[in-house]
């Protein structure tokens, strides 16, 4: 026998085990629908220019002094905002809008992020040393 003719036979005996590898056959499998909206071999679909989806505006409930006492201003940020930034919020304090009404903050300017925990009935916000003592003013703007 030539090389090639004993290596045929063998291949067919090595390759035979593999074809029936124990998956059963079974029987059309019901998955809903046909698919629709295929296009015709050769057209591609043009790239939609729909606008994204805009972020929402939230209202953020921030307090400001205006002439020694708190005023409740609602300040409008892009999307959700969550308790840390709105306590970040208070500390950059007052935006020109709000500073050109005459706002101000007894808050020290946050040279670092103060920390902020909460357990769910109570918020506790400890700040840098940097930061000093709080007049009772300041502390109402963060209570």
């Amino acid at each position: 026998m030539k090389p090639s003719a004993r290596t045929f036979p063998l291949l067919i005996a090595a390759l035979l085990p593999l074809s029936a590898c124990g998956i059963p056959e079974t029987g059309v499998v019901e998955a809903g629908e046909p698919a629709t909206g295929v296009l015709d071999p050769g057209v591609t679909s043009v790239p939609s220019e729909s606008v994204p989806e805009a972020v929402p505006l939230v209202k953020v409930p921030l307090y400001f002094v205006e002439d020694g006492s708190l005023v409740a201003v609602d300040r409008t940020v892009p999307g959700p905002t969550d308790l840390g930034s709105s306590v970040l919020m208070l500390f950059k304090g007052p935006d020109d809008r709000e500073r050109g009404r005459g706002l101000t903050t007894e808050l020290p300017p946050a040279a670092e992020a103060p920390t902020i925990r909460t357990d769910g009935t109570g918020v506790t916000v400890q700040l840098p040393r940097s930061a000093g003592l709080l007049s009772d003013t300041a502390v109402d703007q963060l209570a």
